[in-house]
């Protein structure tokens, strides 16, 4: 079967009551954590800098978070700046490598905004376009890296292209179309979305901004290709990509966890690990053993113990961010504007990084050796795939203050 085919099938037959409980739940935990690291990150003198500079260009515009009284000018600007408030986190939603929430949920929070949508079908809306995304992940993750573009912002700017299509009444049919609006543009905006620099937090707002315009300029075709991703000239010739696939096993939205550091999702579990440490001087500490499962090993950079060509690459090391972690006991992501100084990289020379086949997924054992003796810490990958109550009281520890939208969720959640 054609990838599209399998694409229109997702798209027909999915929706929030199809999920299990399970699905269910996450999803829930999903939306809510997105929301609530943006609205964390949306404090910060750097995101605001990011957003009145690199994305309204100081232009005076004005813009919200969701849920508060004060709206942004247009539902696109409402979506870009919380695309970017969530990317800024750097603790958003995450599967292998990519981050479709932080596309998804602004598209469709800004349209049930706009609009009289449901939460329900808002999350109708949502399914879709998670399933969506991990499919195309699934498909294309590998060779988009490899051509050197980053798998969040190709893949979802189709994604977010359908979940909003869907959410705006389209059929399935119509969100295929506003998909192949989106595949195009995605080549048409490929030097953007290039993987290596560090654009990222512009660029996921790009991508909603995209998945917009496809949804318009769908409506507006009389002709469309329905073979955007499988024909000739297509994204998946461009990406070396077969023409027809399987459907993959495994499309569950419980494979979609969430990040709780400022880091690339292989550094969280190490960081998470350090930090449970009890009352370690980082003067005295004499080496670092860190282990992780071999699938580590795909990332290099994850090794990387300076000194870096820029600082902020320092989220990507193991070493770095662990140094950062324990000197400062914690981490925000101001921190890594110290990852080039002498101390930091001194103690990131200490840490050394092994594979081990007994550990799988996000599993990571650490052990810390000081002048003062040895002290271990172990993290399961669960930590990272919480319950729905777990989430809560971590996101109120986080951020103590009111998350409208949180509050309509839940109390919709346990009241259907």
């Amino acid at each position: 079967m054609l990838i599209e085919q399998h694409c229109g099938e997702i798209l027909r037959t999915v929706s929030f009551k199809s999920l299990t409980s399970e699905e269910k739940e996450r999803l829930i935990v999903l939306i809510s954590h997105d929301i609530a690291m943006a609205a964390k990150a949306s404090q910060s003198d750097i995101v605001r800098t990011l957003i009145d500079d690199e994305l309204f260009g100081n232009s005076g515009a004005k813009y919200t978070l969701f849920g508060q009284s004060e709206r942004s000018l247009s539902a696109d600007q409402a979506a870009a700046h919380n695309a970017m408030a969530i990317t800024a986190s750097l603790c958003e939603d995450f599967v292998n490598g990519t981050h479709p929430g932080s596309v998804i949920f602004p598209l469709l929070l800004a349209e049930a905004e706009r609009t009289s949508l449901s939460i329900e079908q808002m999350l109708d809306a949502a399914t879709a376009g998670l399933k969506i995304s991990m499919f195309l992940l699934d498909m294309y993750g590998k060779a988009v890296a490899e051509k050197g573009y980053r798998p969040t912002t190709v893949i979802n700017t189709m994604s977010g292209a359908a979940a909003l299509a869907l959410a705006q009444g389209a059929s399935s049919e119509e969100a295929l179309a506003a998909m192949s609006a989106a595949a195009g543009m995605v080549q048409g905006l490929a030097f953007p979305f290039q993987e290596g620099t560090e654009e990222w937090f512009v660029q996921v707002p790009l991508v909603t901004h995209a998945a917009s315009l496809a949804c318009r300029n769908a409506k507006a075709l009389y002709f469309r290709h329905t073979e955007f991703l499988s024909g000739e000239r297509s994204l998946g010739r461009l990406l070396g990509v077969s023409m027809d696939a399987d459907l993959p096993d495994n499309l569950s939205l419980t494979r979609i966890g969430v990040k709780r550091h400022p880091v690339n999702s292989f550094v969280q579990p190490v960081v998470e690990a350090v930090l449970r440490l009890q009352n370690v001087d980082s003067k005295l500490i004499e080496a670092v053993h860190v282990m992780v499962p071999p699938s580590f090993a795909a990332m290099p950079s994850l090794l990387n113990n300076g000194p870096l060509s820029s600082p902020n690459l320092g989220l990507l090391s193991i070493p770095i961010s662990s140094a950062l972690a324990l000197i400062h006991k914690g981490l925000d992501f101001s921190d890594f504007r110290k990852a080039n100084d002498e101390a930091v990289l001194a103690l990131a020379n200490k840490v050394k990084v092994e594979f081990h086949n007994q550990l799988s997924q996000y599993d990571v054992h650490v052990v810390v050796n000081t002048a003062d003796g040895k002290q271990e810490s172990v993290l399961k990958t669960s930590f990272f795939y919480p319950s729905l109550a777990d989430e809560l009281t971590w996101i109120q520890e986080q951020y103590n203050q009111p998350l409208p939208w949180v509050g309509k969720l839940i109390d919709w959640y346990n009241n259907r």
